[in-house]
């Protein structure tokens, strides 16, 4: 009877012995091809690695009771008198580890690889460490999945990581660690929903843009927060001051784009760099009146234009007598006296001299204008009288002078009037007392000499 007990049992038992080894194999296979890919034969400590002993006594393994492997960690090995791991990371090493709850693979300077969306399986993971790797990629939205009630550390800062954050990682209720500091992830930060963060490190993150979550306020148990050298602005949540836990705070921006004020409180528990304030600009800084809002008495009353009758009767222009004297008649036919010689004294009509005769040089040479004693006299008297400032003095020099009934006679009996720096003798009948006087003088002077 017994015996067949004895039978019973083990034809009851075999399959499950046998279902239990298959599994154990396959876990082991997993770990046999991160020791290849790793160089484990050159790990500082390797022992019983790839024997045939039990997995469970291999270096860097736990299991639970049940021969189940729920952690690795091989963080910090060295390899060849190199820190951490080398190689690429298997793409399906860990996958067949369903028990796994730790993975500690960091302070891996030369692990190279990708994050499998295999991981999403592993669904009583606790922790997971990559940090200080060239891990790659993006971070898998399967890692972050609803079934992860049990994730709480993620630490996959300075590594090479790109992509965004994924927004159902901020949901998580059991994650208390968020490491991504010193990444190439970009875009922004997903609203928070994560009550139970008690660190939040983003520092160095160079790509990351817009702002602070408003929802950081609620986090009572945040205790790190650091987005230091970020492109993070708007402004800074005045929520923050309600965190009483919040004792690691560092809010430099690289940017300097937090505008201002800062909560005063919040300056008190973070450190802050210079903030942003506001520019102004024409229509914030000057308060403008609404249209229309100015009463009738106020509002300035401008003159009706001028009816065109009245416009029409109006003179045109005209230059004042004096300086329609001063200018000679030959420069600019605009500025001709009003009155016609004939009404003028004999004394204020100028004498002009006769128009010069052109000349027309032959076609085979060229044109030079000949500048004559009577043009340039001309041109001297002209400016003259332009510009009004004749002086009709006696000379000065080189011999005494006397001045009588508007002459300037000498000792021996000579006259001149000085005009400018220049000096015109005259006979007994001439006179100048004025600058019409002594532009008929000099004109008549010329043409005479002319003659």
């Amino acid at each position: 009877m017994w015996v067949a007990r004895v039978i019973l049992a083990a034809c009851v038992g075999a399959p499950e012995i046998r279902l239990r080894t298959l599994y154990t194999d396959k876990q082991t296979s997993g770990l046999r091809a991160l020791y290849m890919a790793t160089s484990g034969q050159h790990w500082s400590d390797n022992r019983l690695w790839m024997s045939s002993e039990n997995v469970c006594r291999w270096h860097g393994v736990a299991c639970n009771t049940g021969s189940d492997i729920i952690s690795v960690d091989l963080g910090g090995i060295m390899v060849d008198r190199v820190e951490g791991l080398t190689g690429t990371l298997p793409r399906d090493g860990l996958s067949d580890l369903f028990e796994l709850s730790s993975v500690n693979l960091g302070s891996s300077d030369f692990l190279s690889g990708t994050l499998p969306a295999s991981v999403g399986l592993l669904t009583k993971l606790n922790t997971l460490r990559f940090d200080r790797s060239l891990i790659s990629g993006t971070i898998p939205e399967e890692l972050c999945s609803p079934q992860h009630t049990q994730l709480n550390r993620i630490s996959l800062g300075r590594s090479a990581l790109s992509g965004t954050i994924p927004a159902n990682c901020m949901n998580l209720a059991s994650l208390n660690t968020l490491y991504l500091k010193r990444t190439r992830i970009s875009g922004t930060i997903p609203p928070i929903h994560a009550g139970s963060l008690v660190s939040l490190d983003l520092a160095d993150m160079k790509r990351l843009s817009g702002s602070l979550p408003p929802q950081l306020g609620t986090l009572h148990s945040l205790h790190t927060l650091n987005v230091d050298r970020t492109l993070l602005s708007g402004s800074i949540p005045s929520s923050l001051a309600l965190l009483s836990k919040l004792t690691d705070c560092n809010l430099r921006v690289s940017s300097r784009s937090f505008r201002c004020p800062y909560p005063e409180n919040v300056t008190k528990q973070c450190q802050t760099s210079t903030c942003l304030k506001p520019k102004l600009t024409a229509s914030s800084s000057l308060p403008q009146a609404p249209p229309h809002s100015l009463p009738p008495s106020f509002q300035p009353s401008l003159p009706p234009s001028l009816p065109p009758s009245f416009q029409q009767s109006l003179p045109p222009p005209s230059l004042s007598p004096c300086l329609q004297l001063r200018l000679p008649p030959s420069l600019n036919p605009s500025f001709q006296p009003s009155l016609p010689p004939q009404f003028l004294s004999p004394s204020l009509q100028p004498r002009l001299p006769p128009p010069l005769p052109q000349h027309t040089p032959p076609p085979d040479q060229e044109f030079h204008p000949i500048m004559t004693k009577s043009f340039v006299v001309l041109v001297v008297t002209s400016l003259a009288l332009v510009t009004c400032r004749y002086s009709l003095r006696c000379p000065r020099n080189p011999h005494p002078w006397q001045h009588k009934n508007g002459l300037c006679s000498h000792t021996n009996g000579q006259r001149a009037v000085e005009m400018g720096s220049h000096i015109m003798y005259m006979s007994e009948t001439e006179r100048v007392t004025s600058c019409s006087d002594l532009l008929g003088f000099a004109a008549g002077r010329d043409s005479e000499r002319s003659s």
